[in-house]
């Protein structure tokens, strides 16, 4: 298979990302544990996550911005990511697309 990154002079040995087998910064019985609290304030006091919410879409533009993004992402579906790969020698290049792009 031919290299897709013309410049891997920079990387280590074994390319990007976490290594096979190393651990999790946040541990998956964390997580399940913050997604319980979070699914027992939901179905709770769900007028609590509403407020929140609402206060943060009308914060200041700094602040509300992550609300502003995630109510759009929600809303509209998160925009595709545009990558452009340039290749010295022409051979074409692999895109890989999201799950559920429509690619019409």
């Amino acid at each position: 298979m031919a290299n897709l990154h013309p410049d891997t002079r920079h990387l280590r040995r074994g390319g990007p990302g976490r290594p096979k087998g190393s651990k999790d910064r946040v541990t998956r019985t964390f997580k399940a544990s913050i997604r319980q609290v979070f699914e027992e304030i939901a179905s709770e006091d769900p007028d609590l996550i509403k407020t929140a919410v609402l206060r943060g879409l009308r914060g200041r533009p700094r602040e509300s911005f992550p609300y502003v993004q995630l109510a759009a992402h929600y809303i509209d579906g998160k925009p595709a990511d545009t990558v452009e790969v340039k290749s010295k020698s022409g051979s074409p290049c692999v895109v890989v697309l999201a799950p559920g792009v429509d690619t019409k």
